[in-house]
């Protein structure tokens, strides 16, 4: 909850980051001649780097062995690749985190850790955990900045609008209500109704009808990060994986990732 002038207030919810502790790996036996593996452990799972015999594989919906990619139905915990060792079998690590609780989603980030990890040069699989917080947190650094979101969010906003303006922490992918205070008499814990009129949206712009209190809840995030905002995101983790130790009150922004990320900077009017 960010509590914001005017009378009003932000609540970004929906996607979310999970935890160093939530964040499992384990070990796999492909045997020969198998194109499959199957653990009940991965069911609704969700993979985050997966490496046959030290080889990192990239999920796909279909396998195909010449871009090294693997499919995975997490109805089943069952991983799929095109073609089988005939001879010996092989050992399979993956790294995941599980279904997350009731009513939270899995905040699906930008940057693979395939991809931080190249970034980084890093190529051993001790600081993979480590690493994807780092993801995790570099996003969230330059979300920060930028007053965007990149990943999908849900945000309710309650504000009293007297102009046109800009529906904060976008780009707004849906709205899914409106609503206006309900008049009542007396004291009281505040209502709200539906509001179906009196009121215009065009893109992340909100026209009220006038100076009025509402309640707006809608979703925000890329479909697809523009590339220059992953490439801040990039820069920003080899910052923080470099000055591991340090404290968290003494790092920034990195100038990089800053000057990537400055033309989608949005100036935050609540």
């Amino acid at each position: 909850m960010i509590d914001i002038i005017n009378h009003s207030k932000a609540e970004i919810g929906g996607g979310f980051a999970p935890s160093n502790s939530m964040i499992t790996s384990m070990s796999l036996s492909l045997t020969a001649t198998n194109t499959t593996v199957t653990s009940a452990t991965l069911i609704n799972a969700t993979i985050i780097l997966l490496m046959r015999e030290i080889v990192p594989y990239v999920q796909a919906a279909t396998a195909d062995e010449s871009n090294r990619e693997f499919s995975f139905d997490n109805t089943t915990g069952t991983i799929t690749f095109e073609t089988a060792n005939p001879t010996d079998a092989e050992s399979i690590y993956v790294l995941y985190y599980p279904t997350p609780s009731s009513g939270q989603t899995q905040a699906v980030e930008p940057v693979s850790l395939v991809e931080a990890k190249a970034q980084l040069r890093v190529t051993f699989t001790d600081d993979d955990l480590e690493i994807y917080r780092l993801i995790t947190k570099a996003r969230q650094a330059i979300e920060n900045y930028c007053n965007i979101s990149i990943v999908t969010k849900r945000i309710t906003l309650m504000a009293v609008f007297h102009d046109t303006w800009d529906l904060p922490f976008g780009p707004v992918t849906g709205l899914e209500s409106v609503q206006t205070r309900a008049s009542q008499t007396g004291s009281g814990p505040v209502s709200y109704e539906t509001a179906t009129t009196n009121w215009e949206i065009d893109g992340d712009r909100f026209e009220p009808a006038g100076c009025i209190r509402y309640k707006i809840v809608y979703t925000t995030g890329y479909s697809n990060c523009p590339e220059d905002l992953k490439q801040a995101i990039l820069a920003q983790i080899s910052y923080l994986y470099e000055n591991r130790g340090v404290d968290a009150s003494e790092i920034g922004i990195v100038k990089q990732a800053i000057d990537l990320a400055n033309p989608y900077r949005n100036m935050l009017w609540i």
